[in-house]
């Protein structure tokens, strides 16, 4: 699960450099810059964020299953 999490994540990243020109038009941007970079980041960064903390939920309640 861990690495799906990463492949997750990663295909984030590679969408906003690959699919680039939709993103642009979608968001009405003319390019990416510092201001739309720090977005494109804090929007991933929370992505991250709520990955990790539900991975480790699954993975705190399949230990708690294994004790009983």
């Amino acid at each position: 699960a861990t690495r799906l999490v990463v492949f997750s994540i990663l295909g984030q990243l590679i969408y906003f450099r690959i699919g680039q020109p939709i993103v642009l038009k979608r968001m009405d941007w003319k390019k990416v810059g510092a201001d739309e970079a720090d977005q494109i980041i804090a929007v991933v960064m929370g992505n991250l964020r709520a990955l990790a903390a539900t991975s480790l939920a699954a993975s705190n309640l399949a230990k708690d299953n294994q004790d009983d």
